[in-house]
């Protein structure tokens, strides 16, 4: 696709930069960072651009470091109206949650994304805004709480997907049925985080160095191959013996450029400069049958 002007996007509750592969999104809704409906469709484009945007290596989603939250969850101050749930216009089957909307552009963005987690993270910020990125950076002082049975309702953002196959049964029932608030340190959670830093303005730099590193020493097909493989996991070793020896022989056999450089760049003992994009795997993938969840039209 053609270059994408980020400076130039009309934006109001996210703020968006790229500089050398990475795509920095900063949540600036207000004070507390809550998650509300506007927020969406804003961060959903921004993700939907780095996807296909072949400049963008690495996308990292954060909060200015001065704000008293990476993002505070849900705005309660008019109950759940802003959810827009209208029981006689939106049929059961049909609503589909917001942060639900925010974790699927996540996963479906091909590129790597980094959550840099520089504040506290209550509701949808612990769920959309975390789980379903590659990798979390937190700060070690960031209070983090899934409170949905606290407030009478039941989680949403994928979470009854993502939080058990990130940290197992055992630790995604307590951390959902307790509602307690937990540290990044905390037994329950730590696995959870790439990194755990002492002080929250650090997070931010820390992950862009990260972010460099895999920007430069990563081929992009590869991690596209390989982020399909472990979102639609195979159902048993055979079916992942067959899938992964598809996959494999595709990426052994094309005419990429990656391929040759990994193997060259290897041998010299040099850093490998990799140039292939994600539309080498166009033909190859999906292996997997996707479900539609967008709602159904409704009926003149």
């Amino acid at each position: 696709m053609s270059d994408i002007d980020y400076n130039s996007l009309d934006l109001s509750f996210i703020q968006v930069s790229f500089d050398d592969g990475i795509l920095v999104i900063v949540n600036k809704v207000n004070a507390r960072n809550t998650f509300v409906a506007s927020l969406i469709p804003e961060l959903v484009q921004a993700l939907e651009y780095a996807d296909k945007d072949d400049r963008v290596r690495v996308v990292i989603f954060t909060a200015d470091h001065t704000a008293p939250a990476y993002c505070s969850g849900a705005n309660l101050s008019d109950a759940w109206h802003w959810n827009g749930i209208d029981p006689d216009t939106i049929a059961d089957h049909d609503y589909r949650d917001a942060a639900g909307q925010v974790s699927l552009a996540v996963l479906r963005c091909r590129k790597i994304t980094i959550a840099a987690i520089n504040g506290n993270a209550v509701g949808a910020g612990a769920t959309a805004l975390q789980l379903p990125f590659d990798f979390r950076v937190a700060w070690g002082g960031a209070k983090i709480a899934f409170p949905f049975a606290s407030r009478a309702v039941s989680p949403e953002g994928a979470t009854s997907f993502l939080l058990p196959r990130l940290l197992g049964y055992s630790a995604a029932t307590a951390l959902l049925l307790s509602g307690q608030i937990f540290l990044p340190t905390h037994p329950l959670l730590n696995r959870l985080y790439f990194t755990i830093l002492p002080k929250r303005e650090d997070v931010l730099p820390a992950a862009l160095t990260f972010a460099r590193e895999l920007a430069s020493s990563t081929s992009a097909p590869s991690i596209v191959a390989t982020k399909a493989l472990l979102l639609h996991a195979p159902s048993s070793a055979e079916d992942a013996h067959i899938i992964e020896s598809y996959l494999f022989k595709k990426m052994i056999t094309g005419n990429r450029h990656d391929l040759v450089e990994g193997t060259q760049s290897f041998k010299e003992r040099r850093s490998a400069v990799f140039t292939d994009t994600v539309d080498h795997m166009k033909e190859w993938a999906p292996w997997w049958t996707s479900l539609n969840e967008a709602p159904r039209a409704a009926k003149l």
